[in-house]
């Protein structure tokens, strides 16, 4: 395997306890950004509501990563 196709691949691995997410507003936001944030946030208060932030634009419905609705500046 080449360096190149290692260093693509571990782009995506994501530390035990971690969880992957995409912040920004898709009409403000050139892209979405993505952040690898501990699990240990999820019960954070102002995490919880960026969570039913994006129930409310996304709805349950996501599919693949999750994406919290807010501009990376906020985030």
């Amino acid at each position: 395997m080449k360096k190149a196709e290692v260093r693509d691949r571990d782009i995506y691995m994501i530390p035990k306890g971690y969880l992957a997410i995409m912040v920004g507003r898709q009409a403000i936001d050139v892209e979405l950004q993505r952040f690898v944030v501990p699990v240990m946030y999820l019960n954070h208060p102002l995490f919880i509501q960026l969570l039913k932030e994006a129930e409310e634009e996304y709805g349950f419905d996501q599919k693949g990563t999750i994406t919290i609705p807010c501009q990376v500046e906020e985030f």
